[in-house]
């Protein structure tokens, strides 16, 4: 898991203070899309689902993820939804993949339109 930067600064009275990001750590639901299925499965904790979906038809490929077997690195998500907005955090991670050398310029522009919105069911995930 990301862990969370903190400054820590002692005061004259010997008293520590942290400051943390403001910012929420962990991987945002809707900055998913782009990575690989490595880094977003790193952020789904172990207690929680996350439901893989090989869309790859829809590049004109043959769906062949296999979950454990196959490389998590060399899949990219092209859509996700979760019930939290941060993954981390998430009970239920839901996300479409398609092979890594199957992310070309008209997929990315595809994804862009809306085009791969539909690849994931998302029932009851309200976060995109």
């Amino acid at each position: 898991m990301r862990a969370v930067a903190r400054l820590c600064a002692y005061t004259a009275l010997g008293v520590v203070v942290c400051l943390s990001r403001c910012a929420p750590s962990g991987l945002q639901i809707d900055e998913t899309v782009g990575v690989s299925l490595g880094i977003v499965y790193d952020h789904v904790r172990e207690e929680a689902t996350i439901l893989i979906q090989d869309v790859s038809p829809r590049v004109d490929l043959e769906s062949s993820f296999v979950d454990g077997v196959s490389d998590r690195s060399a899949w990219v998500v092209v859509s996700s939804c979760a019930n939290d907005a941060v993954v981390d955090e998430a009970s239920t991670t839901e996300v479409a993949v398609i092979p890594r050398d199957a992310y070309v310029k008209s997929v990315k522009t595809a994804i862009a339109a809306g085009g791969f919105a539909d690849a994931v069911s998302c029932d009851g995930l309200s976060f995109r």
